[in-house]
């Protein structure tokens, strides 16, 4: 397909005539004159809103099966309860902030959002990062050293806190150099969020920092480790005598978990890989902003979106795809239904009880009143002497009571 054909598919105007900021993946931002379709709008809106809302309720369903479930009390499952709240973290602050972005072309929200946001950007990347290579070293020791100790509560809880030490450590930068730029266009005020730095030199250091640290050395070290544990998986057979039903089964589970391992490396690699070439290659050859072409909206969209696709990948890969998880899930369903049938059934109670005491009261009490009534009428009758008539009407609803002499 043609440059042009491409263009008008998804709606890009070529001819760009509109201040835009495009953030790189440490949370800076660099200006970009362009302008948007409204159909490239729409899709825009469209795209980001369904991945938002896949990141964020996929990763706090995983959250509650992982926090309530039974059969998820592994002992990676702090290490899975990491990663959803760091993808968590990544649906709520990287994906909507960069689709206003690229619908009103600057930053609309105050000086210290910027910060805060740049900060939480690159935070949660490292965290979902680190946490994922977390989980394939201890699985790789897991099969290597099966009757050793692993990753217990006490070892897990360090682990993680040196994550999150990590994490802090690589995103603080952005405390210091994330800051609102104000420029002047065409007599329009336009705020950018950017990376401000002293010298184009600490740009590229800290860019390859954090393109080595929260891509390649992540990258390198998930393929090592799920292609040595799937190695060891392939070869290892099951003791005893051969059996054909068995080792049919062992097979079959044998191949399950390779594809599992194959998915999480090979996703992992398309997810962020390009959007950390894209920023060494702008780093390095910004005369491409000073005019910018269709390709380099294009590739930019293309390269964010996987990297933030990555965070509602993680709870189908380690949730949704696993059968413990599926069965906490089913169950937990199956508990709410359950407490909410009960609680239903208990008001239809309580109000049906109360009706039927109503009804007794108000019998009572006509009957009370009845013979009340009767009683004034005949110590009248005895005391005057006098024949009479008295109609006497007690509660709504009752007879009326005659007395002749």
């Amino acid at each position: 397909m043609e440059e042009d054909e491409f263009s008008d598919l998804i709606g890009l105007d070529q001819n760009f005539t509109t201040t835009v900021s495009l953030v790189n993946e440490s949370g800076g931002y660099y200006g970009l004159t362009s302008q948007l379709t409204p159909e490239a709008q729409t899709f825009l809106i469209v795209l980001y809103s369904l991945t938002t809302f896949a990141s964020v309720f996929g990763n706090i369903l995983s959250i509650i099966v992982f926090a309530k479930g039974k059969k998820c009390k592994t002992d990676i499952k702090p290490f899975l309860l990491n990663l959803a709240v760091a993808d968590l973290i990544m649906g709520i602050f990287c994906i909507p902030f960069t689709l206003v972005m690229l619908l009103i072309h600057k930053w609309i929200f105050s000086p210290v959002m910027c910060t805060l946001v740049s900060f939480l950007q690159l935070f949660s990347a490292t965290m979902s990062v680190s946490t994922n290579m977390a989980i394939g070293v201890d699985r790789l020791i897991a099969v290597l050293f099966p009757l050793k100790i692993r990753i217990t509560s006490s070892r897990s809880s360090c682990m993680i806190a040196l994550i999150w030490l990590f994490s802090v450590a690589i995103a603080s930068v952005q405390l210091f150099v994330a800051r609102v730029d104000t420029t002047y266009y065409e007599g329009d005020i336009i705020m950018e969020c950017n990376e401000q730095w002293d010298k184009q030199s600490y740009r590229l250091i800290y860019t390859w920092v954090v393109s080595v640290f929260l891509c390649f050395i992540p990258l390198t070290i998930l393929t090592v480790t799920y292609s040595i544990l799937a190695n060891v998986l392939w070869k290892r057979r099951a003791p005893g005598n051969a059996d054909k039903s068995r080792d049919q089964l062992a097979i079959r589970a044998k191949i399950k978990v390779v594809k599992m391992l194959v998915t999480i490396v090979v996703l992992f690699g398309i997810c962020w890989l390009p959007i950390h070439i894209y920023t060494l290659f702008i780093d390095y050859h910004p005369e491409l902003f000073g005019s910018p072409t269709f390709d380099v909206m294009l590739v930019f969209i293309v390269v964010h979106w996987l990297a933030m696709a990555h965070s509602f990948m993680n709870p189908i890969i380690y949730g949704f795809m696993n059968d413990n998880f599926r069965d906490d899930l089913i169950e937990l369903v199956k508990k709410s239904r359950i407490f909410s049938s009960e609680t239903s059934t208990e008001t239809s109670k309580d109000s049906t009880t109360v009706k039927k005491n109503n009804f007794r009261e108000f019998r009572m009490r006509k009957l009370f009143l009845g013979l009340r009534d009767k009683m004034f009428v005949l110590a009248d009758r005895n005391g005057s002497g006098v024949s009479q008539e008295r109609q006497v009407s007690s509660v709504p609803g009752t007879e009326v009571v005659s007395w002749e002499a």
